[in-house]
């Protein structure tokens, strides 16, 4: 006989903004907020752990004084209603640190290392939520059964050539190695895309006063920043001894 799992009445309600922002860090912790609904994560592995933790080493490295890289925080998608994600590393405003909630306008890339049991939300879902915010872009590293990584690299395709939240998927390589070598060689594509996406920031707060908020402002610069960026040196796998 087992014992019975007591689930709580707050997982079961659609919440606001407003509740969440009142929980402790230790409810929030696991868990990310779709449409106002609690979604719990299971504990990931030590595997999962440390590609986060390797990927976003290198990518703080290069990323420069003007942005971080750092794993497992929230990033608020929208208010209501209310939907939080998780990614596994989060590329964002240095200047933002301290601001609570971290949201799309903050962000210049995201990252999610594929488990068992996140397949269709890493590969599927989230390539949507994170492009129509305006994200612009977003890394996917699956966990093949041998062990290695293999890494994927999404960037939203201009809103002339597609639907606007499509993104062109471009596989990277396998293995440690290669993670290394893109998060290294992040500084290039970084300075292009953190130049555009910076003007946007300062023009919009310099007009009025705080932050850009909205996906439609994101999406644009996102969009531009994937045009920018596409040839043939990004598109290239890279490979690995």
């Amino acid at each position: 006989m087992t014992a019975e799992i007591v689930v709580p009445a707050w997982m079961h309600t659609q919440i606001s903004a407003e509740q969440y922002d009142s929980w402790s860090e230790e409810q929030c912790a696991g868990i990310e907020i779709v449409d106002g609904m609690v979604i719990a994560s299971p504990s990931a592995s030590k595997r999962h752990h440390r590609l986060a933790r390797i990927l976003a080493n290198a990518l703080d490295a290069a990323a420069g004084p003007d942005w971080n890289a750092d794993t497992d925080f929230d990033v608020r998608l929208q208010d209501v209603p209310l939907t939080n994600r998780r990614p596994d590393v989060i590329v964002y405003r240095a200047e933002t640190i301290d601001l609570t909630p971290t949201r799309p306008e903050h962000v210049l890339l995201v990252v999610e290392v594929v488990s068992p049991g996140s397949e269709t939300t890493d590969r599927i879902v989230k390539v949507d939520q994170y492009a129509k915010v305006g994200i612009p872009f977003y890394w996917r590293i699956e966990q093949a059964a041998t062990g290695v990584p293999i890494i994927y690299t999404l960037r939203p395709r201009p809103r002339h050539q597609d639907l606007p939240g499509r993104r062109d998927v471009h596989r990277h390589g396998e293995g440690h190695r290669a993670l290394l070598r893109l998060g290294r060689s992040w500084g290039r594509v970084r300075k292009r895309a953190a130049s555009r996406r910076g003007r946007q920031w300062t023009s919009a707060r310099q007009s009025s006063g705080t932050a850009p908020a909205g996906p439609g402002t994101g999406c644009e610069a996102g969009c531009a920043v994937g045009a920018a960026s596409a040839g043939p040196s990004r598109n290239a796998p890279v490979r690995t001894s």
